[in-house]
């Protein structure tokens, strides 16, 4: 389920993959969702979506929240916010990486809001050759 907030959806998103919990997560997609699993990649729709997780979750992280900005036009919401990610290699070796997500949300018809594109590289989508 998702949030009743842009912001309580963004949270339970860290929850969730926190949580390892990759079903809970990706109730918060839209069916036809996109999203970027890296700066160059593009996947649109619920598998694809699946299959671009699955590395985040893999590594079992903690995803602490930083600062966001929350823009609301009738049903639909930017949310430009800071992230970082903190995990363990398989290796063992520590991992952190750091970042400013750009995601738009929908609020369904049930009052709850969905990704409908999620973006957690912001502009470092811009610095590759397209």
């Amino acid at each position: 389920m998702a949030g009743t907030t842009p912001e309580e959806t963004i949270a339970l998103f860290a929850t969730y993959l926190g949580d390892g919990d990759l079903a809970s997560a990706l109730t918060l997609f839209a069916p036809e969702a996109t999203f970027c699993p890296d700066p160059a990649t593009v996947v649109t729709g619920a598998a694809a979506v699946e299959e671009g997780l699955r590395g985040f979750f893999a590594l079992k992280p903690t995803l602490t929240p930083g600062s966001q900005r929350v823009m609301t036009s009738g049903s639909t919401a930017l949310v430009v916010h800071e992230w970082q990610l903190n995990a363990t290699l398989p290796d063992g070796s520590p991992f952190e990486q750091r970042g400013r997500a750009t995601d738009v949300l929908q609020r369904q018809g049930d009052g709850q809001w969905v990704l409908i594109v999620d973006n957690p590289w912001g502009e470092a989508v811009l610095q590759l050759d397209t």
